[in-house]
């Protein structure tokens, strides 16, 4: 019996263990400057009431979203105005009427390795009878961004700080260089905020966040202007 105890004792250290650094290497500077953010424009994305919750979408009209293409398996149930989580870093679910479903059929994802985009229409809520961006408002999107720009990502990443556990949240930097179409930047995230846009001063979404490693560099993203394939998808969606 002790020996099973130490056994799962060890296991959930290890998870912990795992857990923190999966946050701290996304996190710049050591310090988490994300703050609680209140925007109904950007969904929580999960695969469904008991499944797994993960990434962030972004309205970018009264029905089309973005995010990131390595999310795809997340794309299936939206969640906005999401509420804090609980004191053990579970997460609690958006109410029914602000939850929504993803078309399986208008996903578009970026066609190139390392092409990490997608592009999504959302349903009509059942009783409703909306799409989420006549209810929440939209994004518009600029394919202008040049480095030293300041920038805000905002989206449902983990947490140490429990109740702030995958629920919206906001930090700031600049632009630290522009590469082909991936932007580098010194801007706090963590796993959950894969697909968070990339939002300049005016408030146009510049760019989508896909990848860490800010304790050695820069958190990176999609550059949306300096990418023909998801400039196009974007476009049809939002004109269909």
């Amino acid at each position: 019996m002790r020996l099973t105890k130490l056994i799962l004792i060890l296991l959930l250290l290890l998870v912990s263990i795992n857990n923190l650094y999966a946050i701290s290497k996304t996190i710049c500077g050591g310090v988490d400057d994300r703050v609680l953010y209140d925007d109904q424009k950007m969904a929580r994305l999960h695969n469904g009431p008991l499944g797994k919750h993960g990434c962030t979408a972004t309205l970018i009209s009264d029905r089309c979203l973005i995010s990131a293409g390595h999310c795809e398996n997340f794309f299936k149930v939206l969640e906005f105005n999401v509420p804090l989580s609980n004191w053990d870093g579970s997460i609690n679910h958006a109410k029914g009427q602000d939850t929504y479903l993803i078309d399986p059929k208008s996903i578009v994802l970026g066609g190139v390795a390392g092409n990490d985009w997608a592009v999504m229409k959302a349903l009509k809520h059942h009783e409703t009878d909306y799409y989420p961006g006549e209810i929440y408002g939209f994004y518009k999107v600029s394919f202008l961004v040049k480095a030293n720009d300041n920038i805000s990502i905002a989206g449902y990443g983990q947490s140490r700080f429990k109740e702030h556990n995958n629920v919206l949240k906001i930090a700031s930097g600049v632009i630290g260089k522009i590469e082909v179409f991936r932007l580098y930047y010194q801007v706090d995230t963590t796993s959950g905020d894969s697909g968070a846009v990339i939002i300049n001063q005016r408030k146009e979404i510049v760019g989508i966040h896909t990848l860490g490693g800010c304790n050695n560099d820069y958190n990176k993203g999609i550059f949306i202007g300096a990418n023909p394939e998801l400039m196009d998808a974007i476009s049809k969606c939002v004109s269909e």
